[in-house]
């Protein structure tokens, strides 16, 4: 009981005895504009490639992404234009940025 006692004080008091693994929860954001003229929901369709211009370098580590790169995308998802003008609403995901992987991106 007083070994159980122990282990229990010391798993409570000690910050090292445990590994704790953890992913970096650090957050660039990455300013685009879109290159693609889009004037309606009706212009596009799910699934269009749409083409985006980085607006501000970022860099972190060993990841460089440069002013005026492109950076493309899909269009995940269209929902129209709803009563009471309500705006249509474009969805994009799915960004291949250079030298970011696509888990990486949020």
């Amino acid at each position: 009981m007083n070994k159980l006692i122990v282990l229990i004080l010391m798993l409570l008091f000690c910050n090292t005895c445990i590994a704790y693994n953890f992913e970096s929860t650090v957050k660039l954001p990455i300013k685009l504009s879109i290159l693609n003229e889009i004037s309606s929901e009706k212009d596009v369709y799910e699934g269009q490639l749409v083409n985006f211009r980085v607006v501000d370098s970022v860099q972190y580590k060993n990841v460089s992404i440069n002013k005026e790169d492109v950076v493309q995308a899909k269009i995940k998802a269209i929902i129209t234009s709803g009563m009471n003008g309500i705006p249509a609403s474009i969805i994009f995901g799915d960004f291949k940025v250079n030298g970011v992987s696509s888990s990486q991106l949020d």
